[in-house]
């Protein structure tokens, strides 16, 4: 059995690596003119960007070989990391156009994450089961403390402490 590691890529991070990896074969370096390529420009292989067109989601389940709900995390990834600036959407039969940046890292990947609920320890963990329990168990005894009140006025007896 293998230990958890925090600092293990989680699985997003190696698709992200593997869609960017895809698409950095496929793209083709265009000069640059007023920040974006341009073809028809003159530059040498400093003023080039790279640009990878084509269908995203056939990109991350066909070439990359990955389940279909893969699609909006990866991309959201890579654009929140800014590994990729999309230039052109696509839709129906045309390509969509993104200019590919920078390779992702894991230590961007870890900045990108949203977490809507923060991580919590094993050790705080613990200490929320403990308080939900001490409360249900005062809950239980309260309760516990009316009935016999009850009982003891129906039955006149004296209320037991």
């Amino acid at each position: 059995m293998t230990s958890l590691n925090p600092e293990t890529p989680p699985a997003l991070y190696e698709h992200c690596c593997k869609v960017y990896k895809v698409m950095l074969s496929e793209a083709m370096a265009l000069p640059v003119v007023d920040g974006v390529g341009d073809s028809e420009s003159t530059a040498n292989i400093e003023d080039t960007v790279m640009i990878w067109e084509g269908m995203f989601t056939k990109l991350i389940t066909v070439q990359c070989h990955l389940a279909v709900p893969e699609y909006s995390r990866v991309r959201s990834a890579l654009l929140r990391m800014g590994c990729v600036k999309q230039l052109r959407r696509g839709g129906g039969g045309s390509p969509s156009q993104y200019e590919l940046c920078f390779e992702p890292t894991f230590e961007r990947f870890k900045n990108q994450l949203e977490t809507k609920v923060p991580q919590q320890t094993k050790e705080s963990q613990v200490d929320q089961i403990i308080q939900a329990l001490n409360t249900r168990v005062t809950e239980l005894e309260d309760w516990q403390t009316n009935i016999n009140e009850a009982l003891a006025d129906l039955l006149g007896t004296e209320r037991a402490s």
